[in-house]
């Protein structure tokens, strides 16, 4: 799943109405709906709404990483 992805599903499961997620990360309500519906947003927006809805980013890794040596 794409991070953009998650992160909309996360907005529609969070314990609070968009306004309020809104005016916490510093964005307006109509451009939160515009992500939500399928817009793309800046990585500071991005960064901002990950914040308030307390996720983390973790780097997915791919395939095996080459130990030294091997």
């Amino acid at each position: 799943m794409k991070p953009s992805e998650t992160l909309r599903k996360a907005i529609q499961r969070a314990d609070m109405s968009r306004y309020a997620l809104a005016q916490r990360a510093g964005l307006s309500e109509s451009m939160l709906c515009r992500f939500v519906q399928g817009r793309a947003i800046t990585s500071d927006t991005f960064d901002k709404l990950v914040g308030v809805l307390g996720l983390e980013l973790v780097p997915k890794t791919r395939g095996r990483t080459r130990k030294e040596g091997k």
